[in-house]
């Protein structure tokens, strides 16, 4: 039997991208956990600009990054269209420092994530560090079956989908192709 878990949420990466997922999925009263492989959240962060966490200029149109991705890039079209940059930002009471063109976290890549930490917390998200996930599998009763670590996290079973499952990360090929089928399994959108 695994470890009893409730959540309407599941946020797979406790970065800087499934913190601020975190932020808003519990913003909107959804109860959420995250699992973090590593034995606590935000380690890439921390080297991130050289610890000074390089930042997208919040004085700058958010669509203007899509110039760096190219035709790859746009499926992110309509997710920073609707994102309020400097909002967040204001949200997190972070300021930003500029050298030349190079805009960064003010305080730097620590500060940041206290602050995204801070801010998932007292929203109630709760962060589940040292939880590597191993597999995803739906199960009969339409919910999901987590596997972090050698456990699956039992009360996910019966995850409502009006949350969801948020993966925070870089995945190879091979593994979109097995997230696809598997949210395709679960007639999840995405």
């Amino acid at each position: 039997m695994g470890d009893e878990v409730h959540a309407d949420c599941l946020v797979i990466g406790a970065g800087p991208a499934g913190l601020a997922a975190a932020i808003a999925a519990a913003g909107r009263g959804e109860s959420v956990l995250i699992l973090e492989k590593n034995d606590r959240p935000g380690r890439k962060l921390l080297l991130a600009g050289g610890g000074r966490a390089n930042l997208w200029d919040p004085e700058r149109p958010p669509l203007e990054a899509l110039e760096a991705y190219g035709r790859p890039g746009l499926f992110l079209r309509q997710s920073l269209a609707a994102f309020d940059w400097p909002g967040f930002l204001e949200g997190l009471e972070l300021g930003v420092e500029r050298e030349g063109e190079a805009v960064y976290a003010a305080g730097g890549s620590r500060a940041l994530l206290e602050r995204l930490l801070a801010r998932a917390r007292a929203a109630g998200a709760r962060v589940r560090a040292g939880s590597p996930v191993r597999g995803l599998e739906p199960c009969a009763s339409g919910g999901l079956e987590v596997r972090a670590g050698s456990r699956p996290l039992a009360g996910l079973n019966d995850l409502e989908w009006a949350g969801g499952v948020i993966l925070a990360n870089v995945f190879r090929r091979d593994e979109v192709a097995r997230i696809d089928a598997l949210l395709d399994a679960l007639e999840l959108d995405v």
